[in-house]
């Protein structure tokens, strides 16, 4: 009595694995165009937000802080990360490396910012540094740009130092 039950069970127990394993191979897109989910963890304000990894999948990561926050896109044209460390303010924008990617980049110090762009047509950068109103533009080099000496015709910078 003891042999046939256990074989009850061994068939049984067969017959659920093939079952789940068939499901798990008729459905390969288990995560979906939209699939994302939204992670707390201990501390007050943090949580995550994490897509599917499609064309604007973008996810929003919180850490020990308060106010830190990133926001993390896929890689494509507009894609773009905003991450936040330490500090309450401190802030990166961070592009794909497109024709109007630009970055923002904040350090420790509050206003502190650096927008920092891909090297095209308008690229720009502007770059602070520890003081308040300390900023650097600095440009690619093309045509247009109002940024570092290119020798272009219109080419200017503005740079500013340890204020």
């Amino acid at each position: 009595m003891k042999k046939v039950l256990f074989c009850a069970v061994v068939l049984l127990s067969s017959a659920a694995l093939s079952t789940s394993a068939q499901t798990l191979k008729g459905n390969p897109t288990a995560v979906t165009l939209a699939d994302k989910h939204t992670v707390g963890s201990g501390d007050l304000a943090d949580k995550h937000t994490v897509g599917s990894g499609d064309l604007y999948d973008k996810h929003t990561v919180g850490s020990g802080d308060l106010a830190d926050k990133h926001t993390v896109g896929s890689g494509d044209l507009y894609d773009k990360h905003t991450v936040g460390s330490g500090d309450l303010a401190d802030k990166h924008t961070v592009g794909s490396g497109d024709l109007y990617d630009k970055h923002t980049v904040g350090s420790g110090d509050l206003a502190d910012k650096h927008t920092v762009g891909s090297g095209d047509l308008y690229d720009k950068h502007t770059v602070g540094s520890g003081d308040l109103a300390d900023k650097h533009t600095v440009g690619s080099g093309d045509l247009a740009d109002n940024t570092v000496d290119s020798a272009d015709l219109t080419d200017k910078h503005t740079v500013g130092s340890g204020d």
